[in-house]
């Protein structure tokens, strides 16, 4: 499949099942979560759902357990909106992308307000 059209499928998978965990799964397990990112292979037979979670270390896990156990149902309704004729095996990981940028910017403000206690001691 051309790489044009494969990134217009991801957008498409990525849309839907944003929608479909937001409006359609009723798991009570599955808190804030968000796709942020799908990645598809070329030959359509497995898609990668990156999810970005909001909350604890416990909600996560209880969110990712959920999210696996609906993974059949997802695909199924993925199935009956999309106009492909395979539907890729779905397999959803959680992206701490969004939780390492919040660690690298708290790093870097705590080393600025270090700097920034340095030069008001040293000026002192």
């Amino acid at each position: 499949m051309k790489q044009e059209r494969l990134t217009r499928l991801e957008n498409q998978v990525l849309r839907e099942i944003s929608t479909i965990l937001m409006r359609q799964v009723k798991d009570p397990r599955i808190h804030l979560c968000t796709v942020s990112h799908v990645k598809i292979t070329r030959d359509l037979s497995k898609a990668e759902i990156f999810l970005s979670i909001i909350g604890t270390e416990e909600e996560i896990s209880s969110t990712m357990d959920g999210v696996q156990s609906a993974r059949g149902y997802i695909r199924k309704l993925l199935g009956k909106n999309l106009k492909v004729r395979q539907i890729p095996e779905l397999h959803f990981m959680h992206d701490r992308y969004i939780e390492d940028g919040d660690r690298m910017i708290n790093l870097i403000d705590q080393t600025i307000n270090d700097e920034d206690k340095k030069k008001t001691d040293h000026d002192e």
